[in-house]
Protein backbone atom coordinates (compact mmCIF):
# COMPACT_ATOMS: atom_id res chain seq x y z
CA UNK A 1 0.00 0.00 0.00
CA UNK A 2 1.31 3.50 -1.27
CA UNK A 3 1.60 5.86 1.80
CA UNK A 4 -1.13 8.45 -0.02
CA UNK A 5 -3.83 5.40 -0.05
CA UNK A 6 -2.66 4.61 3.72
CA UNK A 7 -3.64 8.41 4.28
CA UNK A 8 -6.81 8.64 2.37
CA UNK A 9 -8.16 5.88 4.59
CA UNK A 10 -6.95 7.77 7.69
CA UNK A 11 -8.85 10.78 6.16
CA UNK A 12 -12.09 8.60 5.68
CA UNK A 13 -12.06 6.77 8.99
CA UNK A 14 -11.42 10.32 10.79
CA UNK A 15 -14.35 11.98 8.78
CA UNK A 16 -16.54 8.50 10.62
CA UNK A 17 -15.55 8.84 13.96
CA UNK A 18 -16.15 13.20 13.64
CA UNK A 19 -19.40 12.13 11.92
CA UNK A 20 -20.21 10.07 15.24
CA UNK A 21 -18.91 12.05 18.24
CA UNK A 22 -20.30 15.15 16.38
CA UNK A 23 -23.67 13.98 17.86
CA UNK A 24 -22.52 13.25 21.35
CA UNK A 25 -23.08 16.59 22.71
CA UNK A 26 -26.73 16.02 21.52
CA UNK A 27 -28.44 13.84 23.84
CA UNK A 28 -31.51 15.93 25.31
CA UNK A 29 -33.50 16.76 22.55
CA UNK A 30 -36.70 15.92 21.39
CA UNK A 31 -38.67 15.61 17.94
CA UNK A 32 -41.41 17.81 17.42
CA UNK A 33 -42.04 17.89 13.83
CA UNK A 34 -45.36 16.77 12.73
CA UNK A 35 -43.61 14.44 10.40
CA UNK A 36 -42.57 12.24 13.45
CA UNK A 37 -45.52 10.92 15.46
CA UNK A 38 -46.49 7.56 16.94
CA UNK A 39 -49.94 6.41 17.78
CA UNK A 40 -51.99 4.29 20.17
CA UNK A 41 -50.54 1.11 20.82
CA UNK A 42 -49.80 -0.28 17.65
CA UNK A 43 -46.02 0.33 16.32
CA UNK A 44 -46.16 2.79 14.38
CA UNK A 45 -42.41 3.84 12.50
CA UNK A 46 -43.32 6.83 10.40
CA UNK A 47 -42.24 6.70 7.11
CA UNK A 48 -38.73 7.97 5.84
CA UNK A 49 -39.13 11.11 4.76
CA UNK A 50 -35.90 11.62 2.28
CA UNK A 51 -36.28 15.48 2.08
CA UNK A 52 -35.98 15.61 6.18
CA UNK A 53 -33.20 13.92 6.15
CA UNK A 54 -31.46 15.99 3.39
CA UNK A 55 -31.93 18.55 5.50
CA UNK A 56 -30.77 17.20 8.22
CA UNK A 57 -27.71 15.90 6.81
CA UNK A 58 -26.55 19.00 5.03
CA UNK A 59 -27.17 20.71 8.26
CA UNK A 60 -24.91 18.71 10.06
CA UNK A 61 -22.49 18.91 7.92
CA UNK A 62 -21.96 22.04 6.49
CA UNK A 63 -19.45 24.44 7.99
CA UNK A 64 -19.82 27.98 7.25
CA UNK A 65 -21.74 27.84 4.26
CA UNK A 66 -19.75 24.97 2.79
CA UNK A 67 -20.96 21.24 2.54
CA UNK A 68 -18.76 18.31 3.31
CA UNK A 69 -20.33 16.28 0.19
CA UNK A 70 -18.43 12.66 1.26
CA UNK A 71 -20.12 12.93 5.22
CA UNK A 72 -23.19 14.29 3.45
CA UNK A 73 -23.51 11.74 1.47
CA UNK A 74 -22.54 9.19 4.36
CA UNK A 75 -24.84 10.27 6.38
CA UNK A 76 -27.82 10.23 3.97
CA UNK A 77 -26.89 6.32 3.46
CA UNK A 78 -26.54 5.32 6.73
CA UNK A 79 -29.75 7.55 7.78
CA UNK A 80 -31.73 5.25 5.49
CA UNK A 81 -30.28 2.04 6.25
CA UNK A 82 -30.94 2.52 9.68
CA UNK A 83 -34.17 3.19 8.84
CA UNK A 84 -34.67 0.01 7.36
CA UNK A 85 -32.94 -2.57 9.50
CA UNK A 86 -35.53 -0.38 12.38
CA UNK A 87 -38.49 -1.41 10.13
CA UNK A 88 -37.47 -5.02 9.52
CA UNK A 89 -36.43 -5.20 13.33
CA UNK A 90 -39.93 -3.70 14.77
CA UNK A 91 -41.96 -6.09 12.11
CA UNK A 92 -40.24 -9.19 13.42
CA UNK A 93 -40.29 -8.44 17.15
CA UNK A 94 -44.37 -7.12 17.23
CA UNK A 95 -44.78 -8.87 20.50
CA UNK A 96 -42.19 -7.54 22.96
CA UNK A 97 -44.69 -5.73 25.15
CA UNK A 98 -44.12 -2.07 25.35
CA UNK A 99 -42.05 -1.77 22.06
CA UNK A 100 -44.52 0.69 20.81
CA UNK A 101 -43.96 3.01 23.76
CA UNK A 102 -40.45 2.43 23.43
CA UNK A 103 -40.16 3.68 19.72
CA UNK A 104 -42.35 6.40 20.61
CA UNK A 105 -39.56 7.21 23.46
CA UNK A 106 -36.59 6.52 21.00
CA UNK A 107 -38.08 9.16 18.84
CA UNK A 108 -38.94 11.66 21.34
CA UNK A 109 -35.49 11.13 22.65
CA UNK A 110 -32.96 10.94 20.12
CA UNK A 111 -34.36 11.60 16.54
CA UNK A 112 -33.96 15.35 16.52
CA UNK A 113 -30.15 15.45 16.76
CA UNK A 114 -29.10 11.95 16.15
CA UNK A 115 -31.97 11.06 13.03
CA UNK A 116 -32.56 7.42 12.72
CA UNK A 117 -29.14 5.49 13.71
CA UNK A 118 -29.70 6.70 17.56
CA UNK A 119 -33.59 5.39 17.25
CA UNK A 120 -32.47 2.51 15.31
CA UNK A 121 -29.61 1.55 18.62
CA UNK A 122 -31.87 2.86 21.29
CA UNK A 123 -34.78 0.40 20.10
CA UNK A 124 -32.44 -2.74 19.53
CA UNK A 125 -31.36 -2.07 23.07
CA UNK A 126 -34.44 -2.96 24.37
CA UNK A 127 -35.04 -5.35 21.86
CA UNK A 128 -31.99 -6.95 23.22
CA UNK A 129 -33.01 -6.96 26.70
CA UNK A 130 -36.24 -8.22 26.07
CA UNK A 131 -34.36 -11.23 24.63
CA UNK A 132 -31.90 -11.47 27.55
CA UNK A 133 -34.59 -11.85 29.77
CA UNK A 134 -36.21 -14.79 28.32
CA UNK A 135 -32.94 -16.40 27.87
CA UNK A 136 -32.11 -15.75 31.76
CA UNK A 137 -36.16 -16.92 32.69
CA UNK A 138 -35.77 -19.95 30.15
CA UNK A 139 -32.37 -21.18 32.16
CA UNK A 140 -33.75 -20.96 35.65
CA UNK A 141 -33.68 -17.57 36.01
CA UNK A 142 -35.83 -16.42 39.55
CA UNK A 143 -39.27 -15.53 39.20
CA UNK A 144 -39.21 -13.05 42.41
CA UNK A 145 -36.11 -11.30 40.75
CA UNK A 146 -37.69 -10.75 37.72
CA UNK A 147 -41.16 -9.57 39.34
CA UNK A 148 -38.88 -6.99 41.04
CA UNK A 149 -36.77 -5.85 38.44
CA UNK A 150 -40.07 -5.50 35.98
CA UNK A 151 -41.61 -3.67 39.14
CA UNK A 152 -38.63 -1.71 38.67
CA UNK A 153 -38.49 -0.77 35.31
CA UNK A 154 -41.18 -1.45 33.46
CA UNK A 155 -44.00 1.02 33.35
CA UNK A 156 -46.61 2.10 30.58
CA UNK A 157 -44.85 5.50 29.80
CA UNK A 158 -41.05 4.36 29.48
CA UNK A 159 -40.81 0.61 29.40
CA UNK A 160 -37.39 -0.11 30.29
CA UNK A 161 -36.15 -3.97 28.73
CA UNK A 162 -32.65 -3.64 28.83
CA UNK A 163 -32.45 -2.52 32.34
CA UNK A 164 -34.72 -5.36 33.48
CA UNK A 165 -32.20 -7.76 31.83
CA UNK A 166 -29.39 -5.77 33.66
CA UNK A 167 -30.74 -6.00 36.96
CA UNK A 168 -31.57 -9.42 36.54
CA UNK A 169 -27.88 -10.42 35.63
CA UNK A 170 -26.78 -8.07 38.56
Amino acid sequence: MTFSKILKIDLIMYRFLVFFLTFSFFVNSFAKDRDICCSGNAISLPNYNSSLMSQFCKDKWSKRGVLDKFMYDFCLEQNEDYYKDLKYTLSINQKIPGLDKILENAIQKWYRKWAWWMVSVEVNSHIEGYLDVQYIMSNGGSLEKLRKCKSQWLNENNPDWSMVSFCLEN
